[in-house]
């Protein structure tokens, strides 16, 4: 006959028997439980030492008995076993491994294995956990790269950066002033040369951290900049607004004239 269980719990592990008229036959259920994963600080913080222990319990049964195995991993790689400290005590039913390393960022969100089984009967249960690094702000870039910024345009820069917890931003230029967000919007009285700096930050355990990028660049004003583009250089565009002040005074000296004419 067939036992069939959903989800083994401890309360399993037992001897179970068939028999008929002729004969009876038993079989020995043993539970292995998921291991327990612990990452010691839970938030580590990049470049400082870290803690992964994995326990688990092979049933009721001593370790000796049944010999198990325990190995630590990273998930992208579980071929590869962390150079884990063995703590199990001989003849107790707890394994008990431990991984001391040091934290840097490039570990956040990174998962790591504990593989627990038997040796001779194959087999095993596993469980995972995901690194939680905290780290300063890094790699701080900007968007759009150009060296001009059109002023009319609702045009801004986008500043950007890798940290944990997630960095803010402000801007701050040569002369103290501040522009609060990770965007500087591009207004009329930055026209000309500027040079502003990106300032990303967080906070961790009490302590800021900080990273900048320096941009240098040209504000334009969008409307001269597309009588440029459509082909009328500078000097034609100076003439165009000669001519028209030129025309306003001559209609202005006309209409005198005229008045002057009536009164005669």
């Amino acid at each position: 006959f067939t036992i069939k269980m959903k989800e083994l719990t401890k309360a399993d592990k037992r001897v179970y028997k068939c028999s008929n008229a002729v004969e009876e036959k038993s079989a020995n259920l043993t539970v292995l439980e998921k291991p327990s994963l612990n990452v010691n600080p839970p938030k580590p913080i990049e470049n400082n030492t870290a803690i992964i222990q994995c326990e688990a319990t092979h049933s009721e049964l001593s370790t000796t008995d049944h010999p198990t195995y325990m190995k630590m991993y990273f998930a992208d790689n579980p071929d590869d076993e962390l150079p884990a400290v063995d703590l199990t005590e001989i003849g107790r039913k707890t394994v008990i491994k431990e991984y001391k390393f040091t934290v840097n960022a490039s570990m956040h969100g990174l998962k790591v294995g504990c593989e627990f089984g038997m040796d001779k009967a194959e087999i095993n249960a596993s469980t995972y956990t995901t690194l939680n690094v905290s780290y300063a702000p890094k790699q701080v870039n900007y968007n759009p790269q150009t060296q001009k910024y059109f002023v009319g345009k609702g045009t801004g820069i986008t500043c950007s950066a890798d940290g944990n917890p997630t960095p803010k931003f402000h801007w701050k230029n040569t002369t103290g002033k501040k522009s609060q967000g990770k965007v500087l919007y591009i207004t009329k009285d930055m026209l000309g040369k500027n040079q502003w700096t990106c300032i990303a930050s967080n906070i961790i355990k009490g302590k800021q951290y900080e990273a900048t990028r320096q941009v240098n660049f040209t504000a334009v004003d969008a409307s001269i900049q597309e009588l440029q583009e459509g082909g009328m250089p500078g000097w034609g565009i100076a003439i165009i607004i000669i001519t028209v002040l030129a025309g306003v005074v001559i209609i202005s000296a006309i209409k005198n004239y005229l008045r002057h004419r009536k009164k005669m």
